[in-house]
């Protein structure tokens, strides 16, 4: 495992395999209820966050279709 580190980016260490850290921008009413429900349900804030963009992005797929790989 230590090995997998030292070939990962700096500001990927300590992230588990499919996983990225990434920082966003949020309104801080949706940060606080954020931290609560994970406060609350003992979670982590990463996996609140988690299964919100699961549900989001499923609810999403129903309506609209497959999400199509943007061209990079």
């Amino acid at each position: 495992m230590a090995n997998q580190d030292s070939t990962k980016k700096s500001t990927q260490k300590g992230t588990k395999e499919g996983e990225e850290r990434a920082t966003f921008i949020i309104k801080t009413e949706l940060l606080e209820k954020t931290k609560n429900v994970a406060y609350w349900d003992r979670l982590k804030i990463k996996d609140v966050i988690e299964t919100a963009l699961t549900e989001y992005f499923a609810k999403y797929e129903k309506k609209n279709g497959e999400i199509k790989t943007r061209v990079v």
